[in-house]
């Protein structure tokens, strides 16, 4: 394995179960997990002969607690030419970490490769990815990993403005770095991490808020099913009702951006007004 800290343990496959079936999964028994340090929703390298695979981490169901053994879907099987009762090794390596390729529906969402420092509100990194999927990891639906993401944004990141003077608009991950923000870029935090936990996600703008009360606002607006839920981290509330919004597309979405990182902290009302 490429990273000598790499924790590896050998385990007897067995077969999947139904619902596994063609998705990128393995499930580990906790026993194992906790040999190589990983919980439910990270990544780990499957190795067997010459071929290596890279699959999230689900929790073990209750047949295996205990057991030395880990359950392969039959496309991890045959992606690593092994059948059940063979014996594969397992690692958590830094180079297979997390694959949000899993995640992230195509049917709504492109992956781009940029080079780092590429200006983007939705900015991705290994460990925000792994963050937000080890955040739904025990989620059972959209609504579920939804309040889970907006639950780690509300405990890890403040309202605030405690910024250098040559410091714009943060992106999502110079958000979660900082620890701070202020609508806006929490909002761009909480889109990028719904997205990669496989969540419909856009940044809103609010003219009017839950009181009715004009205001230059931003938040979050995730998709369940066909309703459209606002979560606003700025004002520490899920599915708030407020009573004017506009949804942004993502070219509007980066377009505004771009200006207020030029320009400072700014409402992102007025940028995209002028």
């Amino acid at each position: 394995m490429p990273d000598s800290r790499t924790r590896t343990i050998s385990l007897k496959v067995m077969s999947a179960l139904r619902g596994d079936v063609g998705k990128p999964c393995i499930r580990l028994a906790r026993q194992s997990r906790d040999a190589i340090g990983v919980v439910p929703g990270d990544s780990v390298g499957v190795a067997a002969a010459e071929g290596k695979v890279a699959l999230v981490v689900h929790k073990a169901d209750a047949e295996m607690v205990g057991a030395t053994a880990c359950r392969l879907d039959g496309g991890a099987r045959k992606a690593l030419g092994v059948a059940v009762g063979d014996t594969v090794q397992v690692s958590a390596t830094e180079l297979s970490r997390i694959d949000i390729r899993a995640t992230i529906d195509p049917r709504h969402y492109d992956i781009v490769v940029v080079e780092r420092g590429a200006e983007n509100p939705f900015q991705i990194s290994g460990k925000l990815a792994c963050i937000a999927l080890r955040q739904t990891a025990e989620a059972q639906t959209p609504l579920t990993k939804a309040k889970a993401i907006f639950g780690w944004v509300l405990e890890n990141i403040e309202y605030g403005d405690h910024r250098p003077a040559n410091i714009g608009y943060r992106d999502s991950v110079e958000t979660k770095i900082a620890g701070e923000g202020v609508c806006g870029e929490m909002a761009f935090l909480y889109v990028a991490m719904a997205r990669v936990a496989g969540l419909v996600a856009s940044f809103v703008l609010v003219d009017r808020d839950h009181r009715g009360k004009d205001v230059n606002h931003a938040c979050a607006g995730v998709r369940i099913d066909t309703t459209l839920i606002l979560a606003d981290p700025a004002y520490q509330t899920f599915d708030i009702q407020h009573r004017k919004i506009r949804v942004l597309s993502d070219l509007e979405a980066h377009a505004a951006f771009r200006s207020m990182r030029a320009r400072g902290p700014v409402s992102v009302h007025r940028t995209l007004q002028e």
